[in-house]
This record gives C-alpha cells, sequence and structure tokens, in this order.
C-alpha cells in the first residue's frame, strides 16, 4: 500500500541544517564500497532574513563513504563568495534567480542584476575531482575528503568570469568523456557551448551553437 505523506518530513526540506559533522556508522554490508556524494539546498535563513525558494538556498555537500562494513558521513557547506559575504553580513546581500531579495523592496532590488551563485545543485566527481555545480555561474571545486571549499573553478582556464555552466553534465562512457554546456548570454541571443572533457578537464571537443534568441 502507498504511504500517507508525511507532512513534518516535507517540512525539513526547507529547513536549514545547521550542523557540519563527521560521524562513523557501522554495520554496513561489506560487498558496498564507494563514496556517494550529494549536494543541495541547506541554509534558509541568513541572520533575520528568509530565503524565499529552495532553488536560492546556499549548496551543502553531504559525502558517505562505505568500506569494509563501515561508513564514514560528513557534510559542509559550499562556500562560496556569497555564502561567506552573507554569513558576515548575516543578511541576504544579493538577489536570489527564484524569488529572493535584499531589504528594500523593489528599489533595493530592481537594478540589481548580479545573481547568487548558491553551488546547490549538483556534485559531480570527475577525474579526482569533486565540484558543486549551480546552473547560472562557474563550478565550485571541493576537497573530496574533507569536503572544504577550494574556490571557484575554470576547469584550467576554458570558463570565464561568470560563466554559467551547467549543472548536470553526462558521462560518454564509451569515450570516457564528461559532456556539459556552457550557456553565453548577450542582449542578441544567447550561444550554447557544448563540452567534452578527459580525465584531466583537457577539452577534446568544443562545439558552439548560435540560438538567436533572448538569454535564457
Amino acid at each position: 500500500a502507498a504511504r500517507a505523506l508525511d507532512p513534518e518530513a516535507f517540512k525539513g526540506c526547507f529547513s536549514s541544517c545547521n550542523a557540519e559533522v563527521c560521524e562513523p556508522l557501522e554495520g554496513l554490508p561489506r560487498d558496498i564500497e564507494g563514496t556517494l556524494f550529494h549536494n543541495g539546498p541547506g541554509r534558509f535563513e541568513i541572520g533575520e532574513d528568509q530565503v524565499m525558494h529552495p532553488f536560492d538556498a546556499d549548496g551543502m555537500i553531504s559525502a558517505l563513504t562505505i568500506r569494509d562494513g563501515r561508513a564514514l558521513f560528513r557534510n559542509r557547506f559550499v562556500r562560496t563568495k556569497g555564502f561567506k559575504r552573507e554569513s558576515k553580513w548575516k543578511r541576504i546581500k544579493s538577489r536570489g534567480t527564484f524569488g529572493t531579495q535584499r531589504r528594500g523592496g523593489v528599489a533595493a532590488n530592481f537594478l540589481d542584476l548580479t545573481v547568487k551563485n548558491t553551488a546547490n545543485t549538483n556534485a559531480v566527481y570527475w577525474g579526482n575531482r569533486l565540484h558543486a555545480l549551480w546552473e547560472g555561474g562557474l563550478p565550485y571545486r571541493v576537497d573530496p575528503l574533507g569536503l572544504g571549499t577550494l574556490g571557484e573553478a575554470t576547469l584550467r582556464g576554458v570558463l570565464k568570469d561568470r560563466a554559467a555552466f551547467l549543472a548536470h553534465p553526462r558521462v560518454d562512457p564509451e569515450a570516457d568523456r564528461l559532456v556539459n554546456l556552457e550557456i553565453r548570454q548577450s542582449p542578441f541571443g544567447s550561444d550554447i557551448v557544448v563540452y567534452e572533457f578527459d580525465k584531466d578537464f583537457g577539452v577534446k571537443s568544443q562545439s558552439v551553437f548560435k540560438t538567436g534568441m533572448f538569454p535564457l
């Protein structure tokens, strides 16, 4: 029989995770081995300011490493530029993509074209590197062991400042390549750049498609 919706569990999806932990677990099957990375929204309040949508919340990376019947769980916020700035000021300082605004109403937000990179959408491990991704900005490189944030990643200089490197890449198992898109926006249209990376993030293929459409 189908399980009934648990309203309290659903509300938990919109609650801040204030604890960063590193905890061991025991009693797992010994034939399971590996690390699972997960990324998602983790902070819904900044001081007294409320984040208005989960997609505007700061990203938190979680990792579960399993080996020899034991596991180690740890989680940490992705310390983006916006995260550190707002943690210092204890208030929202950047407009979000999905309705979160700074204090001051329309007058304070109308001409603010800078959108915060929350690095909260996906975690991708490729070429011995872990990146936290968001749809509208640069990836953030994260230490896969301790989950400390190492900073914005340009992928060996391929991506420029404020590049919109999308958050859902795919792996081509036959060519052993990571495939992803970058959106280059201008007032006259958007270009879609398709990249294929090898395990050292060398660009093996790059194609540009001009859409002739307004920015996404």
